[in-house]
Formats: C-alpha cells, sequence, structure tokens
C-alpha cells in the first residue's frame, strides 16, 4: 500500500540551508577553547556538556552528513524517550528529513553530540528546571507520540539555556590568569651604591633592595678603590657563631645539625657564609663611613 511518503529517499534528499548563518555561535566557540584547555574540576553534566561541545557543529555539516546522523542518533533517542517510531520506514524517512532541516536552520551552532546529550539530560531529568509546563506545573517532557519539530525545539531550547549554565560554570572554574609585574628599571652599581649611602647616611643602617645587592656594591666600591679587601676576622666568625645559636634557640634549625655545629664552634664550615657576610657588610660600613667624615670636611673648609 502507497502511503504520501512512498516516492522519499533520504540517501537523495537535501535539506534547505539557511541564508549563510554564522558557522559556530560565540558560546560555542568559548566551549570549543576551554574543551582543550580545562583543567578544573568540573560537575558531571558540565563535563557532558563540555565533551560534546568538541566535535564539528551541525553547521560545518553537509546537509546529507547532517541526515545520515540524524537518523541514526534519533533510532537510539526514540527508545530512550519512548517514542515508537512508524511502521512505514518513508513516514520515519521524512521525519528525519524534517529534523534536519530544523537543526540546519535553527540550532546550527550545536554538534550531533550536543542532540544526543540533550536527550540523554532530559530522560534524566537535569533539564526539568529549563522545560516548558505542563498543565499541571510539571516540566513537560512528553513527545505525546510525536517526534516533530515542535518537541525537538522544546528539548534544545531546554538544552541551550542549561548549556549557557555550563558554560558560565566551567568560565568561572578556569585559574585566573596572573598578572605580569612591569619590568623594573635596572639600576646601575653606581646607582644602587649611592641609594644605600644615602640610606646609611640617614638613619645608620645597611639597607639592601634586595639581598645580592651587597655583592653587587661591594665590588664596584673595591673596583673603584674605595674599599678595603674582604678579610673574616674572628670577630666576625665569633658574631656568626652567636648569631647560629640565637637563631637554634628560635628553632630555625634542624636540632641534629645544630648539635654538631655548635659544637665546631666559630670555626666550622657551615657558618663561613654567615661569617663572610658579616666581614662584608663591615667593610662597605667602613668605605661608607669614610665618605661621611670626608662629606663633614669639605662641608667645614666651606664655611671656613
Amino acid at each position: 500500500m502507497e502511503t504520501a511518503f512512498a516516492n522519499i529517499n533520504i540517501k537523495t534528499l537535501t535539506t534547505v540551508q539557511p541564508e549563510q548563518p554564522p558557522r559556530q555561535s560565540a558560546v560555542t566557540v568559548a566551549l570549543q577553547r576551554l574543551a582543550d584547555t580545562n583543567t578544573a574540576p568540573l560537575s558531571n553534566v558540565d563535563a557532558l556538556i563540555l565533551t560534546a561541545a568538541k566535535n564539528a557543529t551541525i553547521g560545518e555539516m553537509q546537509p546529507t552528513e547532517i541526515a545520515a546522523a540524524v537518523n541514526q542518533c534519533f533510532r537510539f533517542i526514540s527508545i530512550d524517550v519512548g517514542y515508537k517510531r512508524p511502521a512505514d520506514d518513508a513516514e520515519w524517512q521524512y521525519i528525519i528529513v524534517r529534523l534536519s532541516d530544523v537543526l540546519k536552520r535553527h540550532f546550527y551552532d550545536l554538534t550531533i553530540e550536543d542532540v544526543k546529550t540533550a536527550f540523554e539530560l532530559l530522560t534524566v531529568g537535569d533539564l526539568d528546571n529549563y522545560l516548558p509546563t505542563n498543565s499541571s506545573g510539571e516540566p513537560d517532557r512528553s513527545h505525546y507520540q510525536n517526534l516533530n519539530a515542535d518537541y525537538l525545539c522544546k528539548v534544545l531550547r531546554a538544552y541551550k539555556k542549561r548549556r549557557d549554565v555550563a558554560y558560565t560554570n566551567i568560565k568561572a572554574a578556569q585559574p585566573k590568569p596572573q598578572k605580569a609585574l612591569p619590568p623594573q628599571p635596572t639600576k646601575t652599581p653606581a646607582e644602587k651604591t649611592r641609594e644605600c649611602y644615602d640610606t646609611y647616611k640617614a638613619t645608620g643602617k645597611l639597607v639592601f633592595a634586595i639581598p645580592p645587592d651587597d655583592v653587587t656594591i661591594a665590588n664596584f666600591l673595591t673596583e673603584k678603590g674605595l674599599m678595603a679587601a674582604v678579610i673574616v676576622t674572628d670577630a666576625d666568625k665569633e658574631k656568626a657563631f652567636a648569631t647560629y645559636k640565637i637563631e637554634t634557640e628560635l628553632g630555625w634549625h634542624n636540632d641534629y645539625a645544630a648539635k654538631w655545629i655548635i659544637r665546631a664552634g666559630k670555626d666550622a664550615r657551615e657558618l663561613q657564609p654567615k661569617a663572610y657576610k658579616l666581614a662584608l657588610n663591615r667593610c662597605i660600613k667602613a668605605a661608607f663611613n669614610g665618605f661621611v667624615l670626608r662629606e663633614k670636611a669639605k662641608g667645614n673648609e666651606t664655611t671656613k
């Protein structure tokens, strides 16, 4: 018995293409980018939606590809949602072509995986908050035995709302990019020495912008012949040893290692860097004190 659908052949059908729609929406582009870079933990539903966005969108597929993919996925979707497929295969082919047209025209920014995911979330109730309600005020999941454009649009509109929520959640979960600090201007050894000297003259304290500056300043003063060679004295060793014992009492050092260092006394090998630093600072102070005396002498000469 022939029907109105008898002459339809899904293999030769082409769907009507929309008038040059954008190939992807902004949310789709963003989700596809996040799918490649996301490292943040996500909920199961958000992760499922993110995975579905990885594939080619419907707008990027050929009409015959869409019809074939829709035919395959809706065979399984009809089972999941309890839709009884028509016995007439030609009628089923017409339904597939009609759904393919709707997807190509109105949901070109989704992927076929999005469509599958939408109906999976529908069946487990994860789209309930985004579906219209029925006369009883309950989420309207039913297809009323009509697998048509109205039913498809109802489900996919709800899915897109849930997808927007997933995008917001995923974006918020991404680690915030660290702002790069602007590069600090590099100061010359002479500028660092001058700053350190001005602070010392005003406060009587050696203050270094960063720890290695003491070596930089000492090298500069030595090269200019303004500072004596650094020689570690017994007084420097004694001071380093006394400082280490205080630090040990404060719990700054491992007790076992500290016991052997304290037993070795001021000549312990581990105390040599600390003693050298003390000697270095002592020599810088001596040089700065000489500068202060010379400036005072010059000041006295100008007042005579």
